[in-house]
């Protein structure tokens, strides 16, 4: 859950994380993606993050556009919502993609890469 907060330089994370993973080794990453944000604004309306995301899409309207990731507040309470299709693509240049899982980790999706 490191990336859910990672505002700006995601890919240098990405690639020190595959720099420092065995050859033919596993990257078990969460992000918060379009699914996350659903099921926080669905399922838990009155918690925090459903304020966030809903503050950040009135200043933005980010629900209603392609990006590739969006993020609100500052280093270190920073929150960072994926577009999970951009994110893939650019980290698939790095690293073989495997899966994605939504909900993997609570409400998080898991993004699996091989290097």
């Amino acid at each position: 859950s490191v990336f859910t907060h990672i505002r700006e330089l995601a890919d240098a994370w990405f690639l020190e994380l595959r720099r420092v993973t065995r050859q033919d080794g596993y990257l078990f990453l969460t992000i918060h993606d379009e699914h996350t944000i659903d099921v926080v604004l669905d399922r838990f309306p009155q918690a925090p993050l459903a304020a966030t995301i809903e503050a950040l899409d009135r200043e933005t309207s980010f629900r209603s556009a392609d990006y590739a990731s969006v993020w609100t507040g500052t280093d270190p309470d920073s929150q960072v919502f994926y577009g999970a299709d951009a994110v893939i693509r650019a980290w698939s240049r790095f690293a073989r993609f495997v899966s994605r899982t939504e909900e993997a980790y609570g409400y998080q999706t898991a993004l699996v890469f091989r290097r």
